[in-house]
């Protein structure tokens, strides 16, 4: 079965959202499991920190990007870029507003 060039890029752009959604519970359950995810949220926003963290769960979308670029899908790799762009500009609001 062949994956169209629209679904490829769709697999990319869901695939980049929900990786760092992942890494970031993932980094909460080893780092600061003392808190509730609820509680862990609204602490980071309260510090205004929450750039920071999604900053740092965003970074194995570049290794899913080189991931999809060594697989030859390149139209899901530039989902992954496309994706990383607006979570991207997603920090920016945090660090400036």
């Amino acid at each position: 079965m062949k994956i169209t060039k629209k679904a490829e890029l769709f697999i990319g752009i869901a695939s980049a959202l929900i990786l760092p959604l992942i890494t970031f519970i993932i980094l909460h359950a080893i780092r600061f499991d003392y808190y509730t995810l609820k509680e862990f949220i609204v602490r980071i926003l309260k510090l205004e920190i929450a750039g920071k963290f999604l900053s740092l769960a965003t970074i194995p979308n570049l290794l899913l990007f080189f991931l999809f670029i060594k697989l030859n899908k390149l139209n899901a790799a530039r989902g992954v870029i496309g994706s990383t762009l607006f979570i991207t500009i997603i920090i920016l609001i945090f660090k400036f507003i």
